[in-house]
């Protein structure tokens, strides 16, 4: 199974609650919960073993940092975070790819 040639897995979700000024922070939370519980919960299908944490700030810092602080070796994100853009990259994965000192993988598929 892939779960024996993977070491540690962290799911993080990031509140910018600050950039949301539209929804209440309790709300933000819940839905970071909630999508935190939702990838865990499907990484644990498939044999794996995740740790889901809550960040907050700016997501581009508190992803590089806690990839930093954890010792992990590879960042995955998605393509796009909520925003309505339609570019191919949205700003955390750009700037994930071009500044991050470890690898980044860009991820299409959503859980």
């Amino acid at each position: 199974p892939l779960g024996d040639r993977i070491g540690r897995i962290s799911v993080a979700a990031v509140l910018d609650i600050e950039a949301d000024s539209d929804l209440s922070p309790d709300n933000d939370r819940e839905r970071a919960r909630a999508d935190l519980a939702a990838a865990t919960e499907y990484l644990a299908s498939v044999d794996l073993d995740p740790t889901g944490t809550i960040l907050t700030g700016a997501p581009a810092h508190a992803l590089e940092q806690h990839a930093l602080d954890g010792g992990f070796s590879l960042v995955a994100v998605g393509p796009r975070g909520r925003g309505l853009s339609n570019q191919v990259l949205g700003s955390v994965a750009t700037h994930l790819v071009r500044a991050n000192p470890r690898p980044v993988l860009v991820a299409s598929r959503q859980v």
